[in-house]
Formats: C-alpha cells, sequence, structure tokens
C-alpha cells in the first residue's frame, strides 16, 4: 500500500513533509541498469554539462531565468548524497518496494511512455 492513502486518511500528518525512498540508495546509472532489465531493451544514463542543460532548456522555450534556476537545482541535487529513509515503514508500517519492483510493476506505463 502507498503512503498517500494513509497520510489523506489518518490524522497527524497535516504540516508533515516525507522523503520517500525506497529500501536502497542507488545511482542512475543503477536505475538505467535496472530499467534495461525490467523492459528488456537498453536504456542509458547520460550526464550532460550545466551549460548544455541550460542550453536545451532554452531551446525548448524556457525563459533564462527559468533555466538558470533549474541548472542551480539540478547541481544542488548532485551535490547532496543519496539517502534511504524509513518514511515509508515509518507511515504504512510496510517495507517500501525496491526501484526493480517499482519499475516491474509500472512496466507496461514505463514502456508505453519511452
Amino acid at each position: 500500500m502507498s503512503v498517500s492513502p494513509h497520510v489523506l486518511t489518518e490524522s497527524g500528518h497535516d504540516g508533515t513533509a516525507y522523503e520517500l525512498t525506497g529500501p536502497k540508495a542507488l545511482t542512475h546509472e543503477e536505475m538505467a541498469e535496472t530499467l534495461t532489465r525490467v523492459l528488456g531493451r537498453p536504456i542509458r544514463y547520460v550526464r550532460i554539462s550545466d551549460e548544455d542543460y541550460r542550453q536545451t532548456l532554452l531551446a525548448s522555450g524556457a525563459s533564462e531565468e527559468i533555466a538558470d534556476a533549474s541548472v542551480d537545482a539540478n547541481r544542488y541535487v548532485r551535490s547532496v548524497p543519496s539517502t534511504v529513509t524509513s518514511s515509508v515503514r515509518d507511515v504504512t508500517g510496510r517495507e517500501p518496494i525496491s526501484f526493480e519492483g517499482f519499475c516491474r510493476d509500472r512496466a507496461a506505463a514505463l514502456a508505453a511512455t519511452s
């Protein structure tokens, strides 16, 4: 069961922010490997430079302010180590599913959008 039914129907969650994670911290490369296994076709993670990212955003119609803010946010996210939290277990009483389990449960939708 997901976290959302609990926080929407049970008391004690108002004003609380939960960082939801699976049971293991993964790199982007590990996520791509998992998606490759689940979808049965190659999925690669390609890291691009901040400037290439900015130029891609500008070319897609983003303003300079939005592009710069997105680059800054992306840079910040890359600088923060991945963590695993107990939030799913704390809220639901169950262990979180793995990223691979999440992908397998949604394989049809993932295949349709990629």
